[in-house]
């Protein structure tokens, strides 16, 4: 494994420190995570997970960019259900599962959380 490194060959982390940025990169922005943290409870539909949202913060085109990069990742399962209409339901694959201990961490660093 190599050091990361920008223009120029310029080493600025560590192979450790890599994977990761890596790991970051692949989770993406923190809709992503947030997608993510709706999904921990269990199977949920696309309006459902909207609704989670705070009003006015989560939009259906945002969401639909977030599960898109989630599914293609790795980290969501997308599965259309057998129903007149048709419904989608979206779950957290076992790789998704493994941010749970994360977004678990990422909680723990809110000062407002009282352990």
């Amino acid at each position: 494994m190599t050091s990361l490194s920008v223009a120029q060959g310029e080493e600025i982390a560590t192979p450790e420190v890599c994977s990761l940025v890596r790991g970051i990169k692949r989770a993406g922005s923190p809709w992503h995570l947030i997608v993510a943290a709706y999904l921990l409870d269990g199977p949920r539909r696309f309006n459902q997970i909207l609704a989670m949202g705070k009003s006015g913060s989560l939009n259906s085109r945002t969401l639909s960019r977030a599960l898109r990069h989630m599914v293609d990742s790795g980290f969501v399962r997308r599965k259309v259900l057998d129903t007149q209409p048709f419904a989608v339901e979206y779950s957290l694959t076992p790789q998704g599962e493994r941010l749970r201990a994360l977004l678990q961490a990422y909680r723990d660093l809110d000062p407002r959380i009282e352990a």
